[in-house]
């Protein structure tokens, strides 16, 4: 099969055209664009070219998870056992490379692209946060002004303003920020769009006074999902915004009361995370069968002590809900005390530790942790193709 080694008519029999060869493996999904790496350098670099060109199928697989924390330390990635991760400077040395990018931190990703927000020095006023989108995979970026509101903003810092990335391949090559803030009883809704290149205030339409950013949000149908609280504590709400930040719909949470911890897209399907009490013994998975409806369904439970060998345990203060996997039956957990990251396997009831980067020693014993580098993660499925959006330099 190895085509550079074959020579004179037998080359002309044993291996097809470049044209022909580039159409055959751009129909192919990535398992086995992977071995076909194998079969020659020739191979291994048509293949890496044409994912670089986005020339090959899209599948949704997280690699794994970028996590940091802001000034150096805020590109650093562990991908997951078994996944190799696409051709990417994981360090993202061409974004600090530019000038008047210095203290950098991570935010938000969103199918393929990650959200940075950045400032010249992290002691600068915070309405001179700017943003960065950027996708890894092709080293695409593209700056985005601050929209000018004060406190907006480090989301790992202040639950009372956030800012999302939305991008949606499927629809458009453009993407839109969302930004979210309240402050001393005014509060708002801003949006960015990388067509227009200016932010848009829609401050009259939000009427929530916080919003849960540690549980996590997913982009449905088109639309940003996301926890507010309720103000009483005793069960919270799903909001659902579209991209131009207008409210669209209220889904209420499964059961009379509970505690969520978690929102996410499983299997083409909202999923929530939630415990009965902030002290958990227990947490329950759902999922949302009818969207229209709201017909959610009980998918999984699973005990404190089956995951973390305790009996019980605070949310937010001993354990985060990291991210459910988009197409497998697993949740990631960051555990707050020792930062370590796990994930569990609600088919085989199994948690497992991810490892370091660069170790192979895939013994359970090796826990992955995060250490002093973690403030921010988000989950990675890559995206391959490049965007006009993302070429133009604002």
């Amino acid at each position: 099969m190895d085509c550079p080694e074959a020579k004179g008519s037998e080359a002309a029999v044993a291996c097809p055209s470049n044209d022909a060869l580039e159409e055959i493996l751009s129909r192919l999904h990535d398992k086995p664009l992977c071995r076909f790496k194998c079969v020659s350098k020739a191979w291994c670099s048509l293949i890496v070219d044409l994912l670089r060109r986005g020339k090959c199928i899209q599948t949704l697989k997280l690699l794994g998870f970028f996590y940091g924390s802001g000034g150096e330390n805020y590109g650093l990635f562990t991908d997951l056992p078994g996944c190799s991760a696409p051709p990417a400077d994981r360090s993202f040395s061409f974004l600090t490379q530019q000038i008047g990018i210095k203290y950098v931190f991570l935010l938000d990703s969103c199918n393929g692209l990650l959200l940075f927000g950045h400032r010249e020095d992290p002691d600068a006023a915070v309405d001179s946060l700017g943003y960065i989108v950027c996708n890894p995979t092709t080293e695409q970026w593209v700056a985005v002004p601050s929209s000018g509101w004060p406190g907006g903003s480090e989301a790992f810092e202040h639950d009372s303003s956030c800012t999302f990335l939305i991008f949606d391949p499927d629809a458009s090559s453009e993407f839109k920020l969302l930004q979210l803030w309240h402050f001393m009883g005014d509060a708002g809704v801003r949006t960015y769009s990388s067509e227009s290149g200016v932010w848009s205030c829609r401050a009259s339409e939000w009427r929530y006074s916080a919003i849960r950013y540690s549980a996590g949000s997913a982009f449905v149908n088109g639309m940003l999902h996301f926890v507010v609280p309720c103000i009483n504590n005793d069960k919270d709400q799903i909001v659902v915004i579209d991209a131009e930040g207008k409210t669209r719909k209220i889904i209420q949470m499964p059961e009379n009361s509970g505690f969520l911890a978690f929102v996410g897209l499983s299997h083409g399907h909202l999923h929530c995370i939630k415990s009965h009490m902030r002290e958990m013994t227990e947490l329950s998975i759902w999922v949302l069968e009818d969207y229209d409806t709201g017909e959610w369904v009980l998918k999984h439970t699973v005990s404190t002590l089956e995951l973390f060998g305790r009996t019980s345990c605070e949310l937010d203060f001993h354990f985060t809900v990291v991210a459910i996997h988009p197409d497998r039956n697993l949740v990631f957990f960051l555990q707050r005390g020792n930062q370590k990251l796990i994930s569990y396997d609600m088919d085989r009831r199994e948690v497992c530790a991810l490892c370091a980067p660069g170790d192979n020693n895939m013994d359970e014993r090796v826990l992955r942790t995060l250490g002093d580098s973690y403030r921010s993660i988000t989950p990675y499925v890559p995206y391959f193709s490049k965007s006009l959006a993302l070429a133009r330099k604002n």
